[in-house]
């Protein structure tokens, strides 16, 4: 029996193209991307076909390999400006990124809570699709993102 790509879960096969554009940055044989994460070739070609759900442990193996951050291959969907951001950021150096995330944290806390709002709000009406844009809400005293052990937005 022939498996194909993941219709249930289109994740998954975003990853896997994810995982394959990475390898291809670096000029990468599948083998070398399997040997330096410590997992089959066969797995590897799997994942990058979108045939198979890797595990955490897989995730974080491959992660290590092509020395990214987990979240760099859970950053699938482009069509986001928060993911093409964090595209564009990471070729940067770490000082640049604590250069630009010092400009970014000046920014936020000289605007009031009501400007960003309105200026969410404002952005979200030429918005396609029905995507929602998560509110900023005031989070112990100062304005901040929801904490990690927040909810996500409901769809």
């Amino acid at each position: 029996m022939r498996r194909t790509p993941s219709r249930e879960h289109p994740f998954v096969s975003q990853f896997g193209a994810r995982v394959r554009y990475l390898r291809f940055e670096r000029a990468w044989t599948v083998k070398m991307l399997a040997e330096k994460a410590g997992i089959w070739d066969g797995q590897i070609v799997s994942i990058e076909l979108g045939l198979i759900s890797p595990t955490l442990r897989t995730v974080r193996a491959l992660a290590v390999a092509l020395n990214v951050e987990p979240f760099d291959l859970l950053n699938c969907d482009h069509r986001t400006d928060l993911a093409e951001f964090v595209e564009m950021t990471r070729s940067l150096s770490p000082r640049s990124v604590r250069n630009l995330l010092v400009v970014v944290r000046d920014a936020v806390g000289k605007a009031t809570l009501e400007q960003v709002e309105a200026a969410v709000q404002e952005d979200g009406k030429g918005q396609k699709g029905g995507r929602r844009e998560p509110t900023l809400r005031k989070a112990s005293g100062r304005m901040g993102v929801p904490s990690r052990t927040s909810a996500p937005p409901a769809a």
